[in-house]
């Protein structure tokens, strides 16, 4: 069973890597599984029941809907941000338009869930562990979806952004200048132009026809 729960948390989380392209968002998806195991918990203890095989296969149950629900919320976020909007804003706007298919999803599976919970008797009454796990954690793990995960991501984010400052302040990159030569400067140079007819001649031109001057 360990090696199972192993498993699947691995896939979950090399899907959610390759979907966002990044390795910190399936974190920040995936913070709100180990956190509703408290409403388990709490939903174990309200009805008396002990921590057994049928309760962690409703809590394998559980961790489905949870991402599931994360996935809604951070995606549309991740979107805003795109868009260039603030991350703050980007959660605030996320969260209003995605809470209501979140609480749908939450309110219609606990009230299908809801006789195994409140009225399992005779052949069911072995079912209520796991109904009870899938319910109450789901109950819990929503809150923490509307409210702490977007706490979780912007956390996240600043120790991404902490982390790649120190990075770059360690290690600059240093932007290779292009070698620019000095410019040498040219000695006057003068050309002395002697006629053609002087050339044709062959005798000595005593002064210039005429000099040019270059300098750089």
């Amino acid at each position: 069973m360990k090696r199972a729960l192993l498993i699947a948390v691995v896939v979950i989380f090399v899907i959610l890597a390759a979907l966002f392209k990044s390795l910190l968002d399936p974190v920040a998806v995936m913070i709100a599984v180990p956190f509703s195991l408290v409403g388990v918990v709490i939903g174990h203890l309200l009805f008396d029941y002990h921590l057994q095989f049928l309760s962690i296969i409703g809590f394998l149950a559980l961790t489905g809907i949870v991402i599931n629900d994360s996935l809604l919320l951070v995606e549309v976020a991740k979107r805003l941000r795109a868009q260039g909007v603030d991350r703050v804003s980007a959660f605030v706007e996320a969260g209003r338009l995605r809470v209501r298919p979140i609480l749908l999803t939450t309110v219609t599976t606990f009230l299908g869930i809801s006789p195994l919970i409140f009225f399992a008797s005779g052949q069911t009454a072995f079912l209520g562990p796991m109904a009870v796990s899938l319910g109450f954690g789901l109950l819990f793990a929503t809150g923490l979806i509307l409210v702490a995960l977007p706490c979780f991501y912007l956390i996240l984010g600043d120790l991404r952004e902490q982390f790649f400052s120190r990075l770059t302040a360690r290690w600059p990159t240093t932007e290779r200048a292009e070698a620019v030569q000095p410019a040498t400067e040219l000695a006057p140079r003068t050309i002395m132009l002697v006629s053609s007819r002087a050339a044709n001649t062959g005798e000595e031109h005593q002064t210039p026809a005429a000099e040019m001057v270059l300098r750089k």
